[in-house]
């Protein structure tokens, strides 16, 4: 330890220096001598010490005022600065530089006098610079940072700081000149803040270093917790793809992705949101309650209730389709198409048909109107000719079928079937392409619930503009206006023309009857077919008897087809508003009794009818016979 006692220098001995007359030491500098009269490099006054040349401390050095080192010092000891004294680091041109000192709190304190900051250096290497405005640059020199931000920065422009302001930011290749954000390479910018509870990352193009960037906001989480890409939110979740179709895109490396959807009383299944929208391969998918209920494949062909589809028919590759399919067992599939309209005649509902080849035209329609009150509804079929829509059929409230050409019926809202042609040209057509027809295979007009049998009600009528032409009535008779009934007779249609046979006295062994029907007293007057078919069997027609039976539904092997009922295994499960948490679960098992269906079943016997028309020929000739008989026997009796 060196250590100044008296007021000169009373002897010097190695590593100790003593001086006993403080009279000596006055405020200006003093050169210490040795014992041999040389100068030292100390200078000592009472205002402190001054070292010229190397100074070496092998103790402790307290020092109580400043310390001026002008060339190097080599301290194998503490150097103990008291409160309120500096270290003093000077140019080569004496100037001061920086001062180190320490306050009554024990803090460090470095001052760089001339505002240039200060360069830590690692074996003559900076390792840290922090400049005068407080930047701090880690390996690097940080960037001319305007106000308000203060930052530390490190190797291509990343950094992290705050605002004067309030905030934080931190970026890569970008800083803020007072005006700009600048690029700090020749590259992309990145950027992130936070101030004020929201969040905001931003992104720029790749620019070139010097020139100011164009930030574009990447995304936002605002201070109400909403998120925001690509725009400032305005809802939980906000996204604006730009101009890009996309605005998003939901991956995963299992064998589906999907979006849950929840709110506070939804019952979540092992986490996760039972109601979602997913994909699983290139199909969409909609689940509720954790089932799937509903799915749109990679053609475009939408199954609802069903992941299979479509259920029957194959469509040609391209086309799309809508299929509906009972959710579980014994359940039924509903399409329902809702409106407000009032009565009057309005849409209520409505299905349209376009073809969208070329321009987009309407071609066909379904319409749903309501009628004269809210409750009844008609039904519109109209198809497009040129591109104009024309109604083709309806179905009125009551349940009648009304169909034209021109959409313009008899009686629109009447109680009755029509079917209306507006043009030259037959009215309709019925056909059975069958080729082995065995029963009724015709059209039927039946009473099903009445047997009237009289000239009031009609089977069939036949009307022009001024009267009835033909009339079949309940009974059986037929009418018509001129009493004319033929057959197709011409020449070209017939061969093996010859004259037919005597028929007098076949026609003499025919029994006409007087008799009725079984169950109607009406007196009619006819034959028996049997007893006619003894004269002329040809006259007789036979038709099988029918009898609509219940019979057992077979299998294609001949095996009886028993019922089949759902039996509920595990009922359905209610939360406490009543709302179904998980449908109940059914199986279907095998009753013992049959499945049945009607059928007409061939009795074995037939019926027999007369073709009373037959007899007009037959009676001809035997009036022509007669007549001969008549001529011959005029001509014998005038030859008398």
């Amino acid at each position: 330890m060196a250590s100044l006692t008296g007021t000169k220098i009373k002897d010097t001995y190695d590593a100790l220096l003593k001086v006993s007359d403080n009279g000596a030491l006055d405020g200006t500098l003093q050169t210490i001598t040795d014992g041999l009269g040389n100068n030292s490099s100390l200078s000592l006054s009472t205002a402190g010490a001054s070292v010229t040349g190397t100074l070496a401390v092998s103790g402790a050095a307290t020092l109580s005022s400043t310390l001026a080192v002008t060339s190097t010092s080599s301290l194998s000891d503490n150097v103990t600065i008291r409160s309120g004294k500096k270290i003093i680091l000077n140019r080569p041109d004496n100037a001061i530089d920086c001062e180190i000192s320490s306050n009554t709190s024990g803090t460090l304190i470095l001052n760089s006098r001339n505002g240039e900051g200060f360069d830590f250096q690692n074996g003559g290497t900076g390792a840290m610079r922090i400049d005068s405005s407080g930047n701090v640059g880690i390996g690097v020199i940080p960037s001319a940072w305007g106000t308000p931000f203060n930052v530390l920065q490190s190797h291509y422009g990343t950094y992290f700081g705050a605002s004067t302001s309030g905030g934080s930011v931190m970026g890569n290749n970008n800083y803020y000149n007072g005006a700009n954000y600048i690029y700090t390479n020749s590259d992309y910018a990145t950027q992130y803040q936070q101030g004020s509870g929201t969040h905001l990352w931003r992104i720029s193009t790749s620019g070139t270093a010097g020139n100011a960037i164009s930030w574009v906001e990447a995304m936002r989480i605002d201070s109400s917790g909403n998120v925001g890409i690509g725009v400032s939110p305005s809802a939980k979740l906000d996204v604006n793809s730009g101009n890009t179709n996309q605005a998003a895109a939901f991956r995963s490396t299992d064998s589906g992705a999907f979006i849950g959807f929840a709110d506070p009383s939804t019952t979540l299944d092992g986490g996760y949101p039972t109601v979602s929208v997913g994909a699983v391969a290139n199909d969409m998918t909609f689940a509720t309650n954790n089932s799937e209920r509903m799915r749109i494949d990679s053609s475009g062909k939408v199954g609802i209730g069903t992941s299979t589809f479509p259920l029957v028919v194959a469509y040609a590759a391209g086309n799309t389709s809508l299929t509906l399919a009972a959710s579980s067992a014994d359940r039924y599939s509903i399409i329902q198409l809702a409106g407000t309209r009032g009565a009057g005649g309005d849409q209520n509902g409505q299905i349209d048909f376009i073809n969208t080849s070329s321009t987009p035209v309407l071609t066909a329609q379904i319409t749903a109107l309501t009628g004269s009150s809210v409750t009844d509804g008609d039904l519109n079929f109209k198809t497009a000719s040129s591109g104009t829509l024309t109604e083709r059929m309806r179905i009125t409230s009551g349940g009648y079928l009304k169909a034209s050409d021109t959409g313009s019926y008899v009686g629109s809202s009447v109680s009755y079937h029509e079917m209306r042609q507006s043009t030259n040209a037959r009215v309709a057509l019925f056909t059975n392409n069958s080729s082995t027809l065995s029963a009724e295979n015709g059209l039927d007009i039946i009473f099903t619930a009445a047997a009237p049998n009289n000239t009031t009600s009609k089977f069939f009528i036949c009307e022009d503009t001024s009267s009835f032409r033909f009339i079949v009535y309940s009974n059986g008779n037929v009418v018509n206006t001129n009493n004319s009934y033929g057959a197709i007779s011409d020449a070209k249609l017939k061969e093996n023309v010859t004259d037919a046979s005597p028929k007098l006295e076949d026609l003499m062994q025919v029994k006409v009857r007087n008799f009725n029907y079984i169950g109607d007293d009406k007196k009619q007057l006819g034959v028996v077919a049997q007893e006619l078919e003894e004269v002329f069997p040809s006259m007789i027609d036979e038709s099988p008897d029918f009898e609509e039976r219940q019979v057992e539904v077979r299998d294609e092997e001949g095996n009886i087809v028993y019922k089949t009922e759902q039996v509920e295994v595990t009922p359905a499960e209610l939360d406490e508003e009543g709302n179904v948490i998980s449908e109940a679960v059914y199986e279907t098992i095998v009753t013992d009794e049959p499945e049945m269906t009607t059928e007409k079943v061939d009795l074995g016997t037939v019926t027999k009818s007369v073709k009373y028309s037959v007899f007009v020929p037959m009676l001809i000739k035997a009036i022509q016979e007669l007549n001969a008989k008549v001529e011959s026997l005029e001509s014998q009796l005038n030859a008398q």
